[in-house]
C-alpha cells in the first residue's frame, strides 16, 4: 500500500465519521458533534498530507511558477 492509497483510505474513514455526525446532530448532542467534526477535519488533513505533495500543489496552486535556473558563466 502506497501513500496515495493510505490517503484515500483515511478520506473514506473521514467520510464515514461525517455520516455518523449527522445522526449525532439529530440526537442533539453538541459536545459530541464538535468532537466528531474535529475528527473529520484532522483525518482529512492527515489524508491530504499522506498524498504526494507535488501532485497536490500542481492541482491546487496552478499559478505557481517554476524558477528558471540562471546559467553560470
Amino acid at each position: 500500500m502506497n501513500n496515495f492509497q493510505r490517503g484515500e483510505k483515511l478520506l473514506s474513514q473521514a467520510e464515514g465519521i461525517s455520516r455518523e455526525l449527522t445522526n449525532v446532530f439529530e440526537r442533539n448532542l453538541p459536545n459530541l458533534v464538535v468532537r466528531r467534526a474535529q475528527e473529520v477535519v484532522e483525518i482529512s488533513l492527515k489524508a491530504l498530507l499522506k498524498m504526494p505533495l507535488p501532485f497536490i500543489l500542481r492541482k491546487i496552486i496552478p499559478w505557481r511558477k517554476r524558477r528558471k535556473r540562471r546559467k553560470m558563466r
